[in-house]
């Protein structure tokens, strides 16, 4: 709104001189354009009015356009949050059968293997794929251990097939349950005879608990019915 500035009023006809008084009251023909206090007052009652009307009219748009200067309103958009769980690759179900798929092919080559006993190859070997402390890798230690001293090696089920699948699922512990051929032998390198024959056509039953350590599946027990599975 425009500031209104107040205008100086009319002179008091009492500080003319009376030639000046005198030559007003004979000059009626040339009458002074005079405003009188009265005239200035509502002058400036309309002027306030109609700055009133604008400044209203101005309200209008600016609370249909915002504070904006007529400028249309900037809308800002706020994108919703979503939480959506995600699964890491360790906590799916690709990697505890992987970690299972990987410990039998690990045990299948060693067992096929005729060559004295090394601490070191196996803990090499079945260190990222057992458990370390206690459990399935102390067993298999002293099998392998023992079946090399005899000359025990493993023969037979190169095409064997496993069929695992996930019967238990934890953050950190899983248990998979398998109807495995079992189709090998155990042969004795050293009378070059079967210590135990093959056996065609057979399947075994397995439950195998992994567990993760070393932020890994791990194999922490191999255990059985001792019986036959159909697949």
């Amino acid at each position: 709104m425009i500031r209104f500035v107040r205008r100086s009023t009319v002179r008091n006809e009492s500080r003319l001189t009376p030639s000046s008084r005198t030559t007003l009251e004979r000059s009626p023909r040339k009458p002074m354009h005079t405003t009188t206090l009265a005239q200035r007052c509502l002058c400036a009652a309309l002027l306030t009015l109609a700055l009133a009307g604008a400044c209203s009219r101005g309200d209008g748009r600016d609370r249909d356009n915002g504070a904006t200067g007529g400028r249309a309103p900037t809308t800002t958009a706020t994108a919703a949050t979503t939480s959506v769980a995600v699964t890491t690759p360790l906590q799916s179900d690709e990697a505890v059968l992987a970690a299972y798929r990987e410990f039998f092919r690990v045990f299948d080559d060693y067992s096929r293997e005729q060559a004295a006993f090394d601490p070191a190859d196996f803990k090499t070997r079945f260190s990222p794929v057992a458990v370390a402390s206690g459990g399935e890798y102390e067993h298999l230690f002293e099998t392998f251990q023992l079946d090399r001293l005899k000359g025990l090696v493993h023969r037979g089920g190169e095409g064997d097939q496993r069929r695992p699948r996930i019967t238990e699922r934890q953050p950190a512990r899983a248990v998979v349950e398998d109807c495995a051929d079992d189709t090998g032998g155990i042969w004795d390198s050293r009378n070059n005879t079967w210590a135990e024959p093959e056996t065609p056509g057979a399947h075994s039953f397995f439950r195998v608990v992994l567990v993760v350590e070393d932020n890994r599946w791990k194999v922490t027990s191999v255990g059985g019915e001792d019986r036959p599975c159909t697949p």
